[in-house]
């Protein structure tokens, strides 16, 4: 667990430009779907078509859980080492994901504790019109959090680097600042290790895993303040001292992700809470998200008991002697929703609250199991992750008038930021390839379609006959994609590699071809979803056009 931290990002790459409408979440409430870009209305397809490719997609994934649920309840004893007894129905529990039992049990009840402090405090700062105090508060109780949970010596190395980011920002130069913040990522580890030594105790590799998660958000808000402050707009300028700086980089609620617009910030603290409403309408919506995001936590906690799946990342053997090609797809499926509910869990509590204190908000990430491309798997889970690196790496590599050969040197720097924020590890640099890969082709593919001869075949192929032949030619990079994606969602590259071996080069062709036909279901699938989404935002906005004076 001493290995850089494994954060969240499922898929980035050629970054899309984001629909109007579609940048953040407003403050203070939860927000219905943006309107989705897209050159053309998604096509339908006809009844029974609609009701197999559910029903084929649906027993896939019922189909591989059983499997996967089989082996476990099969062979307990491949799973003794990393479980102990659980607290629902007598059975043992999971506890070798390093993400939940550190990140989220293991800070809830400090959390919850210094979040309280936070959000009275700082409503009664604003309430007496001290809101140019309110980032040195936000400082210094982060400060405080952060000694109480990864100790004096780690938050000291926090502190000194976002100050070397300070110093920087002073000679408002974009290249510079991104020069030090690489530094930085590449001797994470050398730095961490020469501040903290060679400490292998358990609770000092949370300790460190902790402060690395946090490390690597402060270096991305660091960065974005030191970008704005090169760009130098008219709002940041009563802005530019480093206590609104620290106040910004510490902001309590989102230590721990997600990535809040600086300007976003700023507005807040001239704002306080009533760009978000009055203050009993607020703690109710702020009580009832913290309930529902509770039922999500209960979950993810009964999950660990019934599916040990991550006990078995830790004997490779084992899985290399149990697993075939539907207990990897079983396992792959389960660690994709696992992975999407911690996430909706790890960014809600944190939404909350800042939507609390009138800090507009990324919007929450969406299930992974109705999206198969990555283009917009990257786009619509992770979108403050991903708003930052269209703002601060991919347009400003690109330029005004981009060629193709700029935009994939533009996504080829976000995929390079992304492996090294993520970790330099094996199964990273395998997930970061493959996606860069898929991505490249979605984008080669768009361009055929936009050109004078593939807006010809598309009308004469209709839109019905146009979205079969997109899901055929997306079915094997679906497939790619989530066999790629297996490491990075365990953080084993041993599972890497098996899923890519059972994926990519099954025993025969027929099986080939079952493999790609749930994958042609699940792009399907995800069409139709996209195509709701749609429709629904087209009626929200007509609705409110009838509802405007």
């Amino acid at each position: 667990m001493s290995e850089p931290a494994r954060l969240q990002c499922p898929a980035a790459g050629e970054l899309p430009s984001a629909a109007p409408g579609d940048e953040r979440q407003p403050a203070g409430r939860r927000t219905a779907s943006p309107p989705l870009a897209g050159p053309s209305p998604i096509g339908r397809v006809s009844l029974p078509e609609t009701v197999l490719h559910w029903f084929g997609w649906t027993f896939g994934c019922f189909y591989s859980t059983y499997r996967l649920y089989d082996v476990i309840r099969r062979h307990p004893d491949a799973l003794d080492a990393h479980s102990s007894p659980g607290w629902v129905a007598g059975l043992s529990v999971d506890h070798c994901d390093d993400e939940f039992e550190v990140l989220i049990k293991g800070q809830l009840a400090t959390y919850a504790v210094f979040m309280t402090i936070h959000l009275v405090v700082g409503q009664f700062l604003h309430g007496m019109a001290l809101n140019k105090v309110v980032p040195l508060f936000h400082a210094l109780l982060a400060a405080a959090y952060l000694c109480f949970t990864v100790g004096v010596r780690r938050y000291a190395l926090l502190l000194a680097v976002a100050l070397a980011m300070f110093g920087s920002s002073r000679l408002r130069s974009r290249p510079l600042s991104w020069l030090l913040v690489a530094v930085l990522l590449l001797g994470h580890q050398q730095l961490m290790l020469a501040v903290v030594g060679p400490d292998l105790t358990h609770d000092a590799e949370n300790r460190t895993y902790l402060a690395t998660v946090v490390q690597m958000w402060n270096l991305c808000r660091a960065v974005m303040f030191c970008c704005d402050q090169a760009d130098r707009p008219p709002a940041l300028v009563t802005h530019d001292n480093v206590v609104t700086f620290l106040g910004f980089v510490f902001y309590g609620p989102t230590l721990q992700g997600p990535l809040l617009a600086h300007t976003d910030y700023l507005s807040s603290l001239t704002a306080g809470g009533v760009a978000a409403g009055p203050g009993w309408p607020r703690l109710r919506r702020l009580l009832l998200s913290l309930a529902r995001l509770g039922g999500w936590l209960l979950f993810l906690e009964v999950s660990n008991h019934v599916l040990h799946y991550h006990a078995l990342i830790y004997s490779p053997e084992d899985m290399h002697r149990l697993f075939g090609r539907w207990e990897i797809a079983g396992l792959n499926y389960w660690a994709g929703q696992y992975f999407h509910v911690k996430y909706v869990v790890c960014y809600g509590i944190p939404c909350a609250l800042a939507s609390f204190e009138g800090v507009p908000t990324p919007l929450p990430p969406r299930c992974v199991s109705w999206i198969a491309s990555y283009s917009d798997m990257w786009k619509y889970f992770d979108h403050g992750l991903y708003r930052f690196m269209q703002r601060h790496i991919y347009r400003p590599l690109c330029g005004a008038q981009p060629s193709a050969g700029r935009r994939m040197a533009a996504s080829a720097a976000v995929f390079a930021f992304v492996f090294a924020w993520h970790g330099l590890l094996p199964h990273i640099l395998v997930w970061s390839v493959a996606n860069f890969v898929c991505v490249t082709v979605e984008r080669a593919g768009g361009r055929v379609a936009s050109s004078r001869r593939g807006r010809e075949w598309r009308r004469v192929l209709g839109a019905s006959l146009r979205r079969r032949c997109q899901a055929l030619l997306l079915a094997p990079l679906f497939l790619v994609s989530l066999v790629s994606q297996a490491g990075f969602l365990t953080n084993s590259i041993a599972v890497s590699w098996l899923a890519m071996g059972e994926g990519l080069a099954p025993a025969s062709a027929r099986d080939m071809l079952v493999t790609l036909g749930f994958m042609y279901c699940g792009c399907q699938v995800s069409y139709d979803v996209k195509r709701w989404r749609q429709q629904r935002a087209r009626l929200q906005r007509a609705d409110s056009k009838l509802k405007q004076p």
